[in-house]
């Protein structure tokens, strides 16, 4: 319990009191959030609350941890993610599996940290990047 309401303040930024007054906030594994919330931060559907907040009320993090945690699959998407399918859900779900395991064996046998995986894989996929690609075809249909 104390992994997980530990990412849910520090890394979702989830106030104490959202926690507090969700049912079922801290039921599920850490994994489960740590899924959910690396989708919405991919698909760019997770907005943090600022940081330099003043007033009475704060405004939280969205969507909120009721929508993430008390859902299934389906609904969740419906509520957080609505242009997103379950097919594409189901993918990334897979995808993101199979990065855990190449990241744990990458650990292991290489005695690397999480940081210096993310940075071999972003130095051994910089030329697959999107930017990469567009800029290279704006500038051959430039020239044409």
């Amino acid at each position: 319990v104390g992994k997980v309401l530990d990412y849910l303040v520090k890394t979702m930024s989830v106030s104490l009191q959202k926690i507090s007054v969700t049912p079922g906030a801290l039921v599920q594994p850490l994994e489960f959030y740590t899924l959910r919330y690396e989708f919405l931060m991919r698909s760019a559907n997770y907005t943090h609350p600022n940081p330099n907040q003043i007033g009475g009320k704060l405004a939280e993090a969205e969507p909120t941890l009721d929508k993430i945690c008390c859902t299934d699959d389906k609904e969740f998407l419906k509520l957080c993610a609505p242009q997103i399918s379950l097919e594409e859900f189901n993918a990334f779900k897979s995808l993101h599996y199979i990065e855990q395991v190449m990241m744990d064996d990458s650990i292991e046998d290489d005695e690397y940290d999480v940081e210096n995986f993310y940075r071999q894989e972003d130095e051994e996929f910089a030329d697959s990047y999107k930017g990469k690609t567009k800029s290279k075809t704006k500038k051959s249909k430039r020239k044409s």
